[in-house]
């Protein structure tokens, strides 16, 4: 049963990790798609990566995960992977297009991913390693002249705190 629960969660993900891209590449202008790539630290430390598409008043995003918390600070050696779709809502940029505000560089988005995880603890019990995960997350963002843009994003799911890149495809 088991296996086949992870099975399933697993042809999941890689569903969602392609079909995702595949739709918002029809909503979404070229000038509005990005790869994002960066990091994530407490506990421990991980990298996050995906696709990212944005729109007037919604973005569109598939994000891997990878975490790992180091028994040195504590505890067991753990890693985490998991791989989410979902979007978030634009909250600074439909302030400003109703005129409330003018801050054309700054982004505010307030969103959610939902998808496959992975948990393994090294040397430990791993009795129900796949699970599905919910991140509710917050992030700001300030678009630089070279045209990439630097985000920091605060969630709920590992790793808790998160920055990095949109790089324009």
């Amino acid at each position: 049963m088991r296996q086949t629960l992870g099975k399933r969660l697993l042809l999941l993900g890689f569903a969602v990790f392609f079909i995702v891209p595949a739709l918002s590449a029809q909503a979404f202008p070229p000038s509005q798609r990005f790869i994002q790539a960066g990091g994530g630290i407490v506990p421990g430390i991980g990298i996050q990566g995906g696709y990212f598409s944005r729109g007037d008043f919604i973005t569109t995003e598939v994000a891997g995960y990878f975490h790992m918390v180091p028994a040195l600070l504590g505890g067991e050696s753990t890693f985490l992977f998991s791989l989410g779709a979902g979007g978030s809502l634009r909250i600074l940029h439909i302030l400003n297009m109703a005129g409330t505000t003018d801050v054309p560089d700054y982004q505010f988005d307030a969103g959610l991913r939902l998808g496959p995880s992975f948990f393994y603890v090294v040397g430990g019990e791993n009795a129900n390693p796949f699970s599905l995960f919910l991140d509710l997350f917050v992030r700001g963002a300030r678009e630089l002249p070279d045209g990439r843009t630097l985000f920091v994003e605060l969630g709920i799911h590992e790793p808790l705190v998160r920055a990095g890149f949109w790089i324009r495809l």
